[in-house]
């Protein structure tokens, strides 16, 4: 058996993480695989009507299309870690870290389990292409304002999360260019995961 891999994809908004992590689930196996998104946690949680936490995080996260904030983003893809992990199984975590302080905990995280091994990939694409994309998207949060806003503050936190790399032995950047097709960009992440 092949060792588990542990993958952590992070990009501007439409930079085709969610896809990508798709093709890598099929290609690792969906069965094999233990997939970490925030954005579906954050969605699932505003399901639950009553909360005063689901009712927050619409106003506050999704309807606006902000980031969230750190303790939430850790909690989404921690509380799959934690709930699902095995040392035979993948790790996809598709979209985190989006701040330096949750590459620290990610990286505490996967030292934790014994994924010292980590292939962190940020797909790199160019302003115009994602606001194509996202126009074709059309999710709820990908207003102008919000996809603005969104691809600055990758771009600020993005300095953040490098300054914060540079130290970590867990967690090391590898780019790849995400403006070509969507198995032109996968090609490359076979390539680079083989």
């Amino acid at each position: 058996m092949t060792k588990a891999k542990t993958i952590v994809l992070i990009g501007r908004p439409g930079s085709g993480k969610g896809v990508q992590a798709r093709k890598l689930r099929e290609l690792l196996g969906e069965e094999n695989t233990v997939y970490c998104y925030v954005g579906d946690k954050l969605r699932e949680l505003t399901a639950n009507e009553g909360s005063v936490s689901a009712r927050m995080v619409q106003e506050k996260i999704l309807g606006p299309g902000n980031f969230a904030p750190t303790f939430l983003a850790v909690w989404g893809w921690a509380d799959k870690l934690i709930t699902t992990v095995s040392p035979e199984k993948h790790v996809i975590i598709d979209g985190s870290p989006r701040k330096a302080l949750e590459a620290a905990v990610l990286d505490e995280a996967l030292q934790f389990y014994n994924r010292e091994d980590a292939t962190l990939i940020a797909l790199d694409i160019d302003e115009a292409i994602i606001r194509d994309r996202l126009a074709k998207r059309a999710r709820g949060d990908d207003h102008d304002a919000a996809i603005t806003m969104r691809i600055q503050r990758y771009d600020e936190n993005l300095v953040e999360i490098k300054k914060y790399l540079s130290t970590s032995n867990t967690l090391v950047m590898h780019h790849i260019d995400a403006s070509g097709t969507p198995e032109e960009v996968f090609a490359q992440i076979e390539k680079l995961i083989a």
